[in-house]
């Protein structure tokens, strides 16, 4: 494989790391990985960030393993923060951060991202999750008007 390639030629190359980090997280989240396999793809992700401490994507690579494939909503968050404070805001992240924060029962903190992101009027497919999202938090009363 071309990314198993370039890690041996460039092992310290951040862009690289976090190729192949993700890489390997897509092949722990298929369906039938073994926890081995999630170790591995978590070892390298952290790995990543730990290349390119200043790159706002591996951090937001890292939340998104954390959030769907080990199910640990706290370093999620702590992940997506990080990005966040890096510059990688978008709708799609406070999204992902919201979700989190409703793992953990923060209603409050997810509704404060949600609604920016649900009264986007450009924001398509993701506004439209933010107001779905918020409609069914409280029976429609904390949704945004659609735009």
């Amino acid at each position: 494989m071309r990314i198993e390639r370039a890690e041996r030629a460039a092992p310290s190359d951040p862009w690289v790391a976090l190729e192949a980090a993700r890489v390997g997280a897509l092949r722990a989240e298929r369906a039938g990985a073994g926890a081995s396999e999630a170790e591995a793809a978590r070892f390298a992700l952290e790995h990543a960030v730990e290349l390119g401490p200043d790159r706002p994507e591996a951090y937001a690579a890292l939340g998104r393993f954390y959030a769907s494939t080990l199910h640990q909503p706290r370093r999620a968050i702590s992940a997506f923060a990080r990005a966040r404070t890096l510059g990688a805001w978008s709708p799609r992240l406070d999204l992902e951060l919201a979700r989190q924060h409703l793992e953990l029962a923060e209603t409050e903190r997810a509704v404060a991202l949600l609604r920016p992101v649900a009264s986007d009027a450009h924001g398509g497919e993701t506004s439209r999750e933010a107001r779905r999202m918020l409609s069914q938090l409280d029976g429609g009363s904390l949704a945004a008007p659609e735009p």
